[in-house]
C-alpha cells in the first residue's frame, strides 16, 4: 500500500527493480549478463537524473557557499596535471644538463651548465611549491565550506520533513505502519545523506576536471592506450552501480526490522515499561526477540557483502593487469627513444592519473547513484499527498459565531483506512448551543471515533457532519478547530514547563499567565502547580532538564514527574484555555503578583474567577469536548471538575464521554452507542423510564453504591 504517495525519481513506480526478496537475492540475477548490465546502467542513469533536485536544495540553502565550493573544487581539479607537467619539465632540464656535461666534445663546463639551468629549474620548483601551498590552503577552505553548507542543508531538509508532517491535516497516516517506515527512511537519510551527495558532487567535479585534462594528454600521446584504459574501467562501472543498488535495496527492505529493534530497545530501557518487564520477568524474552531480529538483519547484509567481496576481488585483478600493461607500453616508448626521460615520468604519471581518475570517477558516480537512491526516500516523503481534502481559506466558508442550529451528525458511517470493518454506522444526533450531550457505550463502541470526526481528524466514510446546516468539510479547517476545546482520554504529556503545558491549549496566548492561571483553576491544576517548587516555571516530566549559570554556580533544574491524576488536571486546564476570553489586554510577562508568590511558597491560591470570566464571547471555543476527562481523578476532584464544567458550558455546546453515570446524568441529552450504532437517545429520566440498555447499565453501576 502506497498511502497516497506521489513519488518520482528512483522509486519502484519510476521503473527501478523491486526490493530484494528476504533471502537477499537480487531480482534479475538469472538474466544474461549483457542484458543485466544494460538494465543496470539504464536504471542508474535514470536515478542520476534526479541529481538536479539535490543541487536545487543546495542552492536554495546558501547560494554563496555553493558557488564557493564549486569554484574551489574546479581549481583543485587542474592541479594534478599541472604538477606532473612541471615535474616533467624539471626532469628534462636536469637530464639535458647532465647530458651536456657528459659529452666529451663539450666546450661548456659543468659549472656553467649548472649556472645556466639552475634559475629555470629553481623557478619551476618554486612554482611547484606555490601550487602545493595553494592546494594545502584550499583543502581546509573546502572542508570548512562543506561543513557549513552541510549543517545548513541538514537543517533545511529536516525542517522540510517536519513541516510536511505538520501539514498533514488528518491523522490517518499516523496510524499506519507504512507511514512510519517512510518517515524513518526520510529522517534516517536527512541527517547525512544530502550532505554525502553534496560531498560526492564536489569530489566528482574535482575528479572530472582532473580526469578530462589528463585524458586529453593521454589521447594525444597514444589514442589506443587511452581507449584500452577506458574499456578496462567499464566492468567496474557496472559492478559498482549494481553493488550500490544492492546496498540501497537491502537497507530499504530492512527498515521495519530496524524499527522493531528500536522498539525492543525502548521496551528494555524505557521507564514506562521498566516495572512490568521486571515484575513479569520479560527481560530475557524481549532480549531474545531483539537478537533474533538482529540476526535476520545481519544475515541479509552478510550475504550481500560476501557477494560484493567476490566481485571486487575480480576487479582488483583486472585493474592490476591493466596497470602493468599500460606501464610496460610507456617504458617501451622510452626505450625506443620516442619520449624523453621526463616524458617517461610524465606519461607514466598521466596513465596512473587516468586510471586512478576513472576508478575514482566510477566510485564517486556509484556513490552519487546510491546517494540519490536514498535521497529519493526524502523526496517521496515530501511528495506525499494528504488523504483528506481541505478547502483553501479563500474558498472555505467562515465558521458561524455564535452557532445557531448547532452540530448535527447526519447518518454518519466510518471505517478506518485500510480496514473493512465499520466502526460507525448510520449515526445521527444533534448538539445544540448551550446543551451538553453525553455519549455512553462500552469500550470500542466508537465514542472517541465520533470525537475524531467532529475535530476533522478524519472525514466520514458516509453521511455528513453539519454545522449550522453546512457540511463541516466546507469550513476553514483551522478556524473550525480553533472553536474547540478538547481533552482526549489518551491526552498528551508535554515535557515542558507547567505554564507551557497549559498554555498550548491556546497557542496564541501561551505567554498570557493570567489566562493560564484562570484555566488552571477551572481544571483543578492550580493545586497541582502550588506544590511545585518553581510554580508555573517547573518542568514537568523527567525526560529533560534545564541549566542556568551565574557568576558563582551552575544550577541544574530537573523535571518533576506527576501522578496520573495530576497530569489529567493539567490536561483539563489545557482544554479550558480556549474557553477563556479574559486577559486579552493583560501583561503577558507579569501575572498577578500575589498568585505567583503563593505558587512559589506553596500557600493556598485565591479562589478561581467566576464563570463570567469564561463567558462565550468573540474569542475562544464554542464547543467543549471531554473524552473520559476524570478517569484518573478521585471522587472529590471529579465532582469539582464537573461542577465547573457545567458553569463553563453555559452559552456553549458540549460533548461529554464518560463511563460514570453520576456524571452522565448531568447532561441535557444522552446518546447510547452500541457496536457503532445509536440505539437510544434522550434525557436521563427518559432513558431510565424506557428501561432499555441505558437503564440496565445505570442500574448495574448504581448497585455498586447500595
Amino acid at each position: 500500500m502506497r498511502m497516497g504517495f506521489a513519488v518520482g525519481g528512483g522509486s519502484a513506480d519510476a521503473g527501478l527493480p523491486p526490493a530484494p526478496a528476504p533471502g537477499g537475492a537480487v531480482p534479475g540475477e538469472r538474466r544474461g549478463w549483457a542484458r543485466r548490465w544494460v538494465h543496470q546502467v539504464r536504471d542508474a542513469l535514470r536515478v542520476l537524473a534526479g541529481t538536479p533536485r539535490v543541487l536545487r536544495l543546495v542552492w536554495e540553502t546558501h547560494p554563496g557557499l555553493a558557488v564557493g565550493l564549486v569554484g574551489i573544487n574546479a581549481l583543485q581539479g587542474v592541479v594534478p596535471v599541472a604538477q606532473v607537467w612541471i615535474t616533467k619539465l624539471v626532469i628534462d632540464m636536469v637530464a639535458a644538463a647532465v647530458q651536456t656535461v657528459a659529452t666529451p666534445a663539450g666546450s661548456i663546463s659543468a659549472a656553467d651548465v649548472a649556472a645556466e639551468a639552475a634559475p629555470h629549474v629553481l623557478g619551476l620548483i618554486t612554482l611547484q611549491g606555490l601550487i602545493t601551498l595553494m592546494t594545502q590552503a584550499l583543502d581546509p577552505a573546502a572542508r570548512l565550506i562543506e561543513q557549513q553548507l552541510g549543517d545548513l542543508l541538514t537543517r533545511d531538509i529536516n525542517v522540510r520533513i517536519l513541516r510536511k508532517t505538520n501539514s498533514l491535516p488528518d491523522i490517518s497516516f499516523f496510524e499506519s505502519p507504512q507511514f512510519y517506515d517512510a518517515l524513518q527512511r526520510a529522517q534516517q537519510e536527512a541527517s547525512f545523506r544530502p550532505v554525502s551527495v553534496l560531498r560526492e558532487l564536489a569530489s566528482l567535479l574535482r575528479g572530472l576536471i582532473a580526469l578530462v585534462s589528463a585524458f586529453a594528454v593521454l589521447v594525444a600521446f597514444a589514442p589506443l592506450l587511452a581507449l584500452a584504459v577506458v574499456i578496462l574501467a567499464l566492468p567496474q562501472v557496472v559492478v559498482q552501480f549494481q553493488q550500490q543498488w544492492q546496498t540501497w535495496s537491502v537497507t530499504t527492505f530492512t527498515i521495519p526490522e530496524v524499527r522493531l529493534m528500536n522498539y525492543l530497545r525502548g521496551v528494555l530501557t524505557g521507564r514506562d515499561s521498566a516495572r512490568e518487564v521486571r515484575l513479569f520477568g520479560l527481560g530475557n524474552y524481549f532480549l531474545g526477540q531483539y537478537l533474533a531480529t538482529f540476526e535476520e538483519f545481519r544475515h541479509r547484509y552478510a550475504h550481500m557483502r560476501l557477494r560484493q567481496w567476490r566481485d571486487n576481488s575480480g576487479l582488483a585483478v583486472l585493474s592490476a593487469a591493466g596497470s602493468a600493461g599500460a606501464y610496460a607500453y610507456v617504458v617501451l616508448q622510452a626505450l625506443a627513444g620516442r619520449i624523453t626521460l621526463g616524458g617517461l615520468t610524465f606519461y607514466t604519471g598521466i596513465v596512473n592519473q587516468v586510471r586512478g581518475g576513472l576508478s575514482s570517477l566510477v566510485w564517486q558516480t556509484a556513490s552519487l547513484y546510491q546517494g540519490n537512491l536514498f535521497v529519493n526516500h526524502v523526496f517521496e516523503f515530501l511528495e506525499m499527498k494528504p488523504a483528506m481534502e481541505v478547502q483553501p481559506p479563500p474558498l472555505a466558508q467562515r465558521v458561524p459565531r455564535p452557532l445557531r442550529e448547532g452540530i448535527t451528525f447526519d447518518h454518519v458511517a466510518f471505517r478506518y483506512p485500510g480496514s473493512e470493518r465499520m466502526v460507525l454506522e448510520d449515526v445521527s444526533f444533534t448538539i445544540r448551543l448551550g446543551q451538553t450531550v453525553a455519549l455512553v457505550g462500552e469500550n470500542g463502541a466508537g465514542k472517541t471515533t465520533l470525537v475524531k470526526l467532529l475535530a476533522r481528524l478524519y472525514d466520514p466514510t458516509a453521511g455528513q457532519i453539519l454545522v449550522d446546516g453546512v457540511d463541516l468539510r466546507d469550513y476553514d479547517l483551522e478556524a473550525w478547530r480553533r472553536q474547540m476545546g478538547i481533552i482526549f482520554q489518551d491526552f498528551a504529556r508535554y515535557h515542558l514547563r507547567a505554564r507551557q503545558n497549559i498554555g498550548v491549549g491556546w497557542i496564541e496566548r501561551i505567554d498570557d499567565l493570567a489566562a493560564i492561571e484562570t484555566a488552571a483553576g477551572f481544571g483543578g491544576a492550580d493545586a497541582v502547580v502550588a506544590k511545585l517548587a518553581d510554580g508555573y516555571e517547573t518542568i514537568l516530566g523527567r525526560q529533560f532538564f534545564s541549566m542556568s549559570s551565574s557568576a558563582r554556580s551552575i544550577r541544574v533544574e530537573e523535571g518533576v514527574e506527576l501522578s496520573g491524576g495530576e497530569w489529567q488536571k493539567i490536561a483539563l486546564a489545557r482544554a479550558f484555555m480556549r474557553t477563556s476570553t479574559n486577559g486579552a489586554a493583560t501583561n503577558t510577562t507579569d501575572g498577578p503578583p500575589d498568585a505567583r508568590h503563593a505558587l512559589r511558597i506553596g500557600t493556598q491560591l485565591p479562589d478561581p474567577p467566576p464563570p463570567s470570566a469564561f463567558r462565550s464571547g468573540s474569542a475562544g471555543a464554542q464547543l467543549l469536548v471531554l473524552d473520559e476527562p476524570t478517569a484518573a481523578l478521585d471522587a472529590q476532584a471529579e465532582y469539582n471538575v464537573y461542577k465547573r464544567f457545567r458553569e463553563l458550558t453555559q452559552g456553549r455546546a458540549a460533548l461529554l464521554i464518560s463511563h460514570r453515570f453520576s456524571t452522565v446524568k448531568m447532561a441535557d441529552h444522552i446518546v447510547v452507542i452500541e457496536h457503532g450504532c445509536v440505539t437510544e437517545q434522550g434525557s436521563h429520566q427518559e432513558l431510565v423510564a424506557r428501561g432499555g440498555r441505558y437503564a440496565e447499565l445505570y442500574e448495574m453501576q448504581a448497585e455498586r453504591y447500595r
